[in-house]
């Protein structure tokens, strides 16, 4: 039986806009963004292999928490967030954030 997992990165989306957007000291406005190659995604039961997503951010400092402790992600380098999950074992869906 497949058992998916949905992973919503909005919100990881919307805590990293958040900390990139700040007070300027000037009439100069400076483009913050944040653009992510996968914002939602779902994995099997077990056997899944780590997701890589690529993340285009201005400027470069960005951060993601998992929502559940059976989801690992690991910031790689400015631009790519690795995403793991553990295997289901439990029977029922499971769905987090990374915020």
């Amino acid at each position: 039986m497949k058992r998916l997992f949905s992973a919503k990165l909005i919100a990881a989306l919307s805590v990293v806009a958040a900390v990139l957007t700040g007070c300027t000291t000037g009439t100069e406005e400076t483009l913050q963004y944040v653009n992510l190659s996968q914002v939602s995604c779902s994995f099997l039961g077990e056997g899944n292999q780590p997701l890589v997503i690529e993340v285009k951010a201005s400027p470069a400092t960005w951060e993601a928490t998992p929502g559940a402790t059976w989801v690992k992600v690991e910031r790689t380098d400015d631009r790519t967030l690795t995403v793991t999950v553990d295997d289901n074992d439990t029977g029922a869906e499971r769905s987090t954030t990374i915020a």
